[in-house]
């Protein structure tokens, strides 16, 4: 009898010592797992979505006529023609004339090519270029889903993707840069899953004004004003939260931005052009920055 009491003693112990043993298995199991989750939060940007986002850019440029670069890289060849113009219009003129007319022909360029009309777009080679992100998109959409991008920023790209190219299919410029811009929207959310230097309401900012002066074309004024007011509070936003050594930068973005809403108040297209290019210029200057910043 004393022996059965002590077998069970010893085998209730041994089924604690194992259930103990089991718990503390577990919950060192469960304490990694989220460490793992969180290791995966940032991804990596993959180079299929960097080069999508490239052939977007490239898209809006052609049917802009506005090559998209940083307004540094576009003043070295505006001040290249201005100096060629300068020179050649110096036989006829004296000491300070001649630098005067340099000078002035040096700020032309960029100005005139935002002002005079646009040049025919290529719609065969718009198509090609838009097949081709049809192309990148097919190869990448579905490490979109597995790296967590929701369904709806999925759907959402796939769609505007298809009305890009039904409006260049129909060769309507300003309807094709609308959808364009709107691809770059919905590529901005996408960034919010993977680690980037560049915030995604920088390039959300990039795409509200793009659309004040794509919408100014059509005078589609509450759409110019709905956009520009939406910029203008997302900059706000984006300056309470940049480091301290970006502020020279924000303060230039932020004084082109007064300067667009000043014309935009106006109902003046060609100022807001104007105006909204040099504003885009200072925003990619600051993005160009970030990217290659340490």
């Amino acid at each position: 009898m004393f022996n059965v009491k002590r077998s069970n003693i010893l085998f209730f112990l041994c089924m604690i010592a194992f259930a103990l043993l089991f718990y503390g298995c577990s919950g060192s199991n469960q304490q990694q797992q989220p460490k793992q989750q969180a290791g995966e939060e940032n991804k990596k940007k993959p180079d299929k979505l960097k080069e999508i986002e490239g052939n977007v850019e490239a898209m809006i440029g052609m049917l802009s006529g506005v090559p998209n670069q940083p307004a540094k890289e576009q003043q070295q060849g505006g001040q290249q023609d201005g100096k060629q113009d300068g020179q050649q219009q110096a036989g006829g003129q004296q000491g300070g004339q001649q630098q005067g007319g340099g000078q002035q022909q040096g700020t032309q360029p960029e100005q005139k090519a935002l002002l005079e009309p646009k040049p025919e777009v290529n719609w065969e080679q718009a198509l090609k270029d838009v097949e081709k992100i049809h192309t990148q998109w097919n190869d990448y959409v579905s490490q979109a889903a597995k790296d967590g991008v929701p369904k709806n920023n999925i759907d959402g790209f796939s769609n505007t993707l298809n009305e890009l190219t039904n409006q260049i299919g129909s060769k309507n410029r300003t309807g094709a840069l609308l959808a364009a811009n709107n691809l770059n929207l919905h590529l901005s959310n996408f960034w919010t899953i993977y680690d980037s230097k560049v915030p995604p309401d920088l390039k959300r900012l990039k795409h509200y004004l793009r659309n004040t002066i794509y919408y100014s074309d059509l005078l589609e004024w509450n759409n110019v004003n709905e956009n520009s007011n939406t910029a203008k509070n997302l900059f706000q936003t984006i300056r309470t939260t940049a480091s301290e050594e970006k502020q020279d930068a924000i303060n230039k973005v932020d004084f082109s931005i007064q300067e667009l809403e000043k014309v935009v108040k106006q109902k003046n297209p060609p100022l807001i052009k104007l105006k909204g290019k040099l504003a885009l210029d200072n925003l990619m200057e600051m993005e160009k920055d970030m990217e290659t910043s340490k």
